[in-house]
């Protein structure tokens, strides 16, 4: 689903933002996993769950099997609404394939275009550059042979 979100994003914006996208995925993830152990815990200790007992008393049974059956179920379900809900679907997601490699097309050929104005301004620029040198250095020769000729300290 990420990289369906990514090339969806990349549609809309422009530009691509994986690292971004990727590490969100990872934090929320490690968040999860945090938020569900301490919330389990503080669960288990307010039922009377005791460290290192043998014998627990009847409610950490009832919490334990809440906690590893019921929660899940019912995330599971609330999982499968937000993915019955997602808004990229097959066809979507296929248009947003030929749109991107569209878009990627048109940027090739208008960076080869670019690229192609550069080079031509730049051998325009190096030309007149050659150009601009050389009528300097006939200025600077004629300047030389005038005053050569005409100079009071000759």
């Amino acid at each position: 689903m990420i990289p369906d979100v990514l090339d969806d994003y990349t549609l809309k914006t422009g530009t691509r933002k994986d690292a971004l996208f990727y590490s969100f995925y990872v934090f929320f993830n490690k968040f999860a996993i945090g938020v569900s152990l301490g919330v389990s815990t503080l669960v288990l200790g307010a039922v009377g769950y005791e460290t290192g007992a043998c014998k627990q008393p009847e409610e950490v049974d009832l919490t334990m099997r809440v906690l590893v059956s019921l929660v899940p179920i019912c995330l599971c379900l609330l999982g499968m609404l937000f993915a019955w809900l997602y808004p990229i679907t097959e066809l979507r997601r296929s248009e947003t394939r030929l749109r991107l490699a569209e878009l990627r097309e048109r940027r090739r050929s208008s960076l080869s275009a670019l690229n192609l104005a550069a080079k031509k301004r730049n051998s325009s620029q190096r030309l007149s550059s050659v150009s601009n040198t050389v009528e300097r250095s006939e200025e600077r020769r004629v300047g030389k042979e005038c005053r050569s000729r005409w100079s009071p300290y000759h």
